[in-house]
């Protein structure tokens, strides 16, 4: 097989411009190996999919985590290790952006064990 020149134009099948070939993504299936929409098409097509089937994908993304519980609890595991300061961060963002609500449900919390140890006491 020939040397592909990556800043050769291909014509993308979507939007109609000519671009090189490293806006497309690689795809053994065409004659050329490459897609024939750019990723910026892609990317665009998937985000209103996304938005169109909302239901349907977050009904699928239940199911798997529901039936690949270790998979998906031992993926968290090795990225929460792998990038502990993001994830440090991420959850230091979202205590100080939502004090309300966590304040809110640990009162909620501290009462209904206030409750609990009530009612064992009867």
């Amino acid at each position: 097989m020939t040397e592909l020149n990556l800043d050769a134009l291909k014509e993308c099948t979507t939007c109609g411009e000519f671009k090189p070939y490293t806006e497309f993504y690689r795809a053994k299936q065409y004659k050329d190996g490459w897609r024939t929409q750019c990723k910026k098409c892609i990317s665009e097509y998937n985000k209103l999919y996304r938005l169109a089937n909302r239901k349907k994908l977050l009904e699928h993304y239940r199911f798997y985590r529901l039936t690949n519980k270790e998979q998906v609890a031992e993926s968290q595991r090795l990225y929460q290790r792998a990038n502990k300061e993001k994830v440090a961060e991420s959850k230091r963002l979202y205590r100080f952006a939502n004090k309300e609500k966590i304040a809110e449900y640990q009162r909620l919390y501290r009462l209904k064990i206030k409750r609990k140890g009530e009612d064992e006491r009867r």
